[in-house]
């Protein structure tokens, strides 16, 4: 009788341990695709960084031309809006590194847990095994 709740409870705690597993596999893939779309990311901003970038030059170059105070307050307007876009774009990146940060603490405590219940696992097989030798 005993003999059969203990293996009941090893079969539960196996179920358990699956679940854990699936749990990691799922976390471990959402965070590889975070960080898929975080490297997307990054690079999308960098190449509209770099766009903007280049398109400021050139309109800097063209003020630096004409030298008409209208232009220069143009270039001002559209500096502001690369600055607030960039900031966008920062805070967008932030947001994704949160949540990266917050997949990763969960595999952390999914592993932890794991661990945890492994320990349980072999000390409940241990009991077993002396509990059948004491028979």
């Amino acid at each position: 009788d005993q003999y059969l709740a203990i293996r009941t409870e090893l079969a539960t705690e196996r179920e358990q341990h699956a679940s854990v597993r699936r749990d990691l596999e799922h976390a471990r893939s959402i965070i590889q695709t975070a960080a898929g779309a975080r490297r997307e990311l990054e690079g999308l901003c960098r190449r509209q960084r770099e766009a903007a970038e280049r398109a400021a030059r050139e309109r800097v170059a063209q003020a630096e031309d004409s030298a008409a105070l209208q232009t220069e307050e143009v270039l001002s307007q559209e500096f502001e809006l690369l600055l607030l876009q960039r900031k966008a774009q920062d805070q967008e990146t932030e947001v994704m590194q949160l949540e990266i940060d917050r997949l990763s603490k969960l595999v952390f405590e999914l592993r932890a847990e794991r661990d945890i219940n492994s320990a349980e696992a072999l000390h409940l097989r241990s009991e077993l095994k002396r509990t059948a030798l004491d028979r």
